[in-house]
């Protein structure tokens, strides 16, 4: 059963918006915008990346794939993270202190510390 439906209703209402205001923002009938929200219709792939824009949370929250509210961007970066694996990452994004870049050493310290971060139990 999918969680969309019940994402659409929840996201919105917790921002105060109507029915009616999503449809207008949607471009859609508010029938159609109240068929997503009780699962009569699923909204096309362009729509759900409206929504999920407005909303600040990514297309795979919307459609219940994972259940963190993270923006795309979020899901990106942990996807190329578990593909490219974080020493991998921290040397291509060129990470500086200050205005400096940082030199290996400097890189090997921040890879240790946001490994050990990454293995709590939060």
């Amino acid at each position: 059963m999918s969680k969309l439906p019940e994402r659409l209703r929840s996201l919105r209402k917790n921002l105060n918006k109507t029915q009616k205001e999503m449809a207008k923002l949607l471009e859609v009938s508010q029938s159609t915008y109240s068929a997503y929200e009780t699962g009569v219709y699923e909204p096309n792939s362009d729509t759900i990346i409206k929504i999920a824009d407005f909303f600040d949370v990514s297309s795979d929250y919307l459609l219940g794939r994972i259940d963190i509210k993270a923006t795309q961007a979020e899901v990106d970066f942990v996807n190329e993270l578990e593909t490219k694996g974080l020493d991998q990452l921290i040397h291509e994004y060129n990470l500086t202190l200050g205005n400096e870049m940082m030199d290996p050493k400097e890189e090997r310290m921040l890879i240790r510390l946001m490994k050990a971060f990454m293995e709590e139990d939060l």
